[in-house]
């Protein structure tokens, strides 16, 4: 039960020499649910990266998956809410100490990100989400916006992008103005995280929090290669997903722009061109050309 080389490096970025220790007890907390529940485990998941995913049967012949996250990363009221409300993996066995959990595995695949049938469903399981309440506990969205500020600003100036910070301030600023109703939000909508089936989207590897539901809806559209695409996208979403605050939305497609941008440009890598020009332009919010 190796875990997977991107596991060991993102374990070593965020433990550094604690990494081993932990990956050592991720092993053996699998074990250790695999003995309690009588599961047949298979190799780890290879495209595992943030936490150490196990497919295992269950005594039934049922696929689940064996999941331990770094520490503090499982929020287990928020992801057992997600699966509670039919739009992610349902929760068959946790232990909130150790970080594991043991869910349903769910069938699809990722879908193509610059599909206007993807974004539709997504809107349709957005609808369904948004009528959840998020837990008492779960994590404001300013606290999730004001990590990923700090990140995003120390990447940009290590990546020369000086314009950058200051208008993400600015972005960050309004869009906390505006976030007026909080509900459980999945936090990481991007394809990776979503899968496809029969016309439905299904929800997996959530980072949930209690925020406005056009923050995922403006993760997801950002990922359009084709800029002029964008509105089209969120047109499909918002079919289902609607009574969206569209200012709200063109805000946080601003702020996962920009945030995107100087990511990919800290790592040296290419930028897609939505991203780009939304990230560069100089007049604030993106204009979806919704209203």
């Amino acid at each position: 039960m190796l875990p997977t080389a991107r596991l060991q490096q993102y374990a070593a970025a965020a433990l550094g020499e604690g990494a081993g220790l932990w990956l050592r007890h991720a092993q053996a907390s699998v074990r250790a649910a695999a003995a309690i529940l009588d599961l047949e485990l298979e190799p780890p998941h290879p495209g595992a990266g943030r936490s150490l995913v196990v497919p295992a049967r269950t005594p039934r012949g049922d696929r689940v998956a064996v999941r331990v996250d770094l520490p503090g990363n499982l929020h287990l009221p928020e992801v057992t809410a997600i699966g509670d409300a039919g739009v992610g993996p349902r929760v068959v066995h946790a232990d909130q100490a150790a970080g594991l959990s043991v869910v349903q595995w769910l069938p699809g695949k990722h879908p193509n990100p610059s599909s206007l049938g993807a974004s539709a469903a997504v809107g349709r399981t957005l609808s369904r989400l948004r009528a959840t309440p998020a837990p008492s506990g779960a994590r404001p969205v300013q606290d999730v916006i004001g990590h990923f500020l700090d990140v995003a600003v120390q990447r940009a100036r290590r990546a020369g992008l000086e314009d950058l910070p200051r208008l993400l301030a600015a972005d960050v600023e309004r869009s906390v103005e505006l976030a007026h109703v909080d509900v459980l939000a999945h936090g990481d909508l991007t394809a990776g995280n979503v899968l496809l089936h029969e016309g439905r989207a299904w929800l997996i590897d959530a980072d949930p929090y209690a925020g406005p539901i056009e923050r995922d809806l403006a993760t997801w559209i950002l990922r359009v290669e084709d800029g002029q695409r964008l509105a089209a996208h969120a047109a499909a979403a918002l079919r289902a997903l609607t009574d969206v605050d569209v200012e709200l939305l063109e805000w946080l497609v601003a702020v996962a722009a920009r945030t995107f941008v100087a990511y990919r440009a800290s790592l040296h890598r290419d930028v897609p061109a939505a991203a780009a020009a939304v990230a560069l332009d100089h007049t604030a919010r993106a204009r979806l050309g919704l209203t």
